[in-house]
């Protein structure tokens, strides 16, 4: 049978740590789901974020219960056992919604940039109210007498002659602080469109194969859609009167972003304010794959192609790192061609104009509804005249991906997660073992795992277990070297997804629980941040570079205590193995 679509339908671990995880596809056939991610660069079939199930079926049987699978699990977490089922009947899982993949290497992407920085804006001539870009709201009465500034007035003119509608919102602020959207005076209600922005007002790789500049080089030399994508943006910026101009004028500039987004961070705050974070290593990855993109524009052309163009220097390493970071923090995938696999990168006006709320949810994300062509959101509660409206950039984001993607950590409600890199628990020595995490998509080299205080999913545990198991349970685990195939694979982790020996059950904890210790060694003795990250809290008056420190250690905070705790849990599940009482301390 073909490839279906068989619902819409969030993957996750049985447990829901991982609800928002990420899955890999894997030799076209299956995909891990839960707290466990690959993040090899090397691998372009990875893309990261939630929201749908689509299954190669083979068989009626496997339909039936594929579709019964998918009623059950209708907007909650698959779970590993039935994942495994879905992949060993040869059920290809893959998720979509917003990320995007870059042959050299990826960049975990989401919907738009919000920046950290609580910085008031300056006050325009016709207020009587000072405008906190990161402000809940402003007076009912100021609302309709405040005017938007010049860039955001010249994009609202542009978007109107597209057939836009600014669903009765107002954008103020701008510069350092960012801005933000604002009910109007008739205010917004729940499930109301807050967001319509019809397809020709989208920048996507498409309409970067359509620039007569950039077009020939693109496809002569196969950008990936990062790089043709990032290239666009530096031809438009440079160009300053284009069809683009009034959006991209209105995007925050390299100085607006200079503390705004760790990708533009110094060096030496970078390494200083991160030491011992995890996510350090992820922002050096990053900032190298920059630098590849920056050399592979070099060997297509472009750069000679927009300095000859412009007569100056239009692609530099700075410039490429000004890009990844207005795509990370700014871009959706959208599904814009239903007829081809996979969500599609895209720079949306307006849409990208809203902040972050932690109490969204997915039903505040961006769609593209591929019969009216419109990219449309709607609101997830409702709003007053002069609140601030929100969107969601991903439902259960952790600290990091908050931090890595859009440049801020949302103290309050986001989720207390931290991802490490499976190559703390040491090197998986048994070759059996390395060959069934390399068979599921899950390689130690570029696996990483979430943590989190009320424990760990049983994704990640079943890894675990596959990776310290004895041959003979391996082997009882159906994984042997004459049957070593996908759904072999799929079917012997599925097996580790419960306790297979007491000896591999004490192995597997104390192997994590070491690992929790050396991360937490990594630390400062005197981390920053640690009155809990909440110092100084009321960051309205501080400069843009202090805020960015303020972030750095809450997210660090964040980050031990989720280790903290996940070691303590460790620690009661070993307990239990050993059949031993729990210490004062452990229960606490």
């Amino acid at each position: 049978m073909g490839t279906v679509e068989l619902c819409r339908l969030r993957v996750g671990s049985l447990s829901g740590l991982g609800a928002e995880a990420e899955c890999l596809a894997v030799n076209q056939k299956e995909s891990i789901p839960g707290g466990l991610r690959c993040s090899s660069k090397s691998n372009s079939s990875f893309v990261k974020a939630s929201s749908g199930l689509r299954a190669a079926l083979f068989d009626k049987q496997t339909a039936q219960r594929t579709r019964c699978l998918c009623e059950k699990h209708r907007g909650a977490p698959l779970g590993l056992t039935n994942w495994a089922y879905l992949a060993a009947a040869g059920v290809q899982v893959c998720r979509f919604s917003r990320g995007i993949v870059s042959s050299t290497g990826s960049y975990s992407s989401g919907p738009r940039l919000r920046s950290a920085l609580r910085v008031s804006a300056p006050e325009s001539p016709a207020s009587t109210v000072e405008i906190v870009p990161n402000d809940k709201t402003i007076p009912a009465s100021s609302i309709e007498l405040r005017q938007e500034d010049e860039k955001i007035q010249r994009l609202r003119e542009w978007l109107l002659q597209l057939g836009w509608d600014d669903c009765g919102l107002a954008v103020f602020g701008g510069g350092v602080g960012g801005y933000a959207a604002y009910a109007k005076e008739e205010g917004v209600e729940e499930g109301d469109e807050i967001v319509r922005v019809p397809e020709p007002a989208l920048m996507t790789v498409e309409t970067a194969a359509r620039c007569p500049l950039l077009g020939p080089l693109i496809l002569a030399h196969g950008l990936t859609p990062w790089q043709a994508l990032s290239a666009h943006l530096l031809c438009e910026r440079a160009c300053g009167d284009s069809f683009w101009a009034p959006y991209v004028s209105a995007l925050p500039s390299e100085s607006d972003m200079e503390w705004a987004h760790p990708l533009l961070w110094a060096t030496e705050e970078r390494r200083e304010w991160l030491e011992g974070s995890p996510t350090l290593g992820v922002l050096e990855n990053r900032l190298e794959q920059c630098r590849s993109d920056w050399e592979a524009l070099e060997q297509a052309g472009v750069s000679a192609a927009l300095a000859d163009e412009f007569g100056r220097d239009v692609v530099t390493e700075a410039s490429v790192r000004w890009a990844a970071a207005i795509l990370l923090s700014r871009s959706f995938s959208l599904d814009l061609d239903l007829d081809r696999d996979g969500p599609r990168l895209a720079l949306v006006p307006w849409a990208d104009l809203l902040n972050h709320s932690s109490e969204a949810t997915g039903a505040s994300c961006l769609v593209f509804d591929d019969e009216t062509r419109v990219a449309t959101l709607r609101a997830h509660t409702d709003y007053s005249a002069g609140q601030q409206v929100f969107d969601s950039y991903g439902p259960g984001l952790s600290p990091g991906q908050l931090f890595l993607d859009y440049g801020f950590v949302d103290w309050e409600n986001v989720p207390v997660l931290v991802e490490l890199p499976a190559s703390v628990l040491g090197k998986v020595k048994g070759k059996a073992n390395r060959s069934l995490l390399r068979r599921v998509g899950l390689p130690q080299e570029s696996t990483l795992f979430t943590l989190s205080p009320s424990g760990l999913d049983d994704t990640l545990l079943a890894w675990t277990r596959a990776a310290v198991a004895t041959p003979a349970e391996l082997a009882a685990a159906g994984w042997t070297p004459k049957n070593c195939g996908p759904r072999a694979a799929a079917r012997a982790l599925a097996s580790f997804a419960e306790p297979v020996g007491r000896r591999n059950e004490l192995q597997a904890l104390l192997l994590l629980i070491r690992a929790c210790d050396e991360q937490l060694k990594g630390y400062p003795t005197d981390p920053p941040g640690s009155d809990n990250g909440q110092r100084d809290t009321d960051v309205s008056d501080s400069s843009p570079r202090l805020v960015a420190k303020r972030t750095a250690e809450q997210l660090q905070a964040l980050e031990q205590r989720a280790i903290t705790g996940a070691r303590k849990w460790l620690l009661r599940q070993l307990r239990v193995a050993k059949k031993e009482p729990e210490s004062e301390s452990e229960v606490e």
